[in-house]
């Protein structure tokens, strides 16, 4: 059974991100994400939404991993990091998002990312004529 850092490297790699890229992207250092694939240390649960997020996983994929379960991707085609459709999308300015609080910023991401994964579903559904 694949351990959490196991996961973490396979889907950053995936994703075609490089450490550095994806800690960055998860706004801690490379050595902290270096660790995590290692499985030198395991995250704290306050990063998990994070994780998460960096690695376009739906919320609760580190907990199901951690419980011997699998991951569940988030299934868009969209940069992880493209912050800047985010924003123009729910119309933030880049400046005021700079001074939002960092557990503010997750939840709004996570948010968002659900809600888009939520309309491509229904994008593709068939309509009914």
């Amino acid at each position: 059974m694949p351990t959490l850092g196991e996961h973490m490297m396979a889907r950053r790699e995936q994703l075609a991100m490089s450490q550095n890229k994806a800690a960055k992207a998860f706004g801690g250092s490379r050595t902290t994400w270096i660790n995590w694939e290692k499985d030198e240390v395991q995250p704290e649960r306050f990063n998990y939404v994070r994780i998460e997020t960096t690695l376009r996983w739906q919320p609760g994929s580190v907990k199901a991993i951690l419980e011997g379960g699998e991951p569940t991707p988030i299934r868009d085609h969209s940069p992880p990091d493209d912050l800047s459709v985010m924003l123009e999308e729910l119309g933030i300015d880049p400046g005021k998002w700079r001074r939002v609080p960092q557990s503010t910023k997750d939840a709004i991401t996570t948010a968002y990312r659900i809600d888009r994964e939520r309309r491509m579903k229904e994008s593709q559904r068939p309509r009914n004529a």
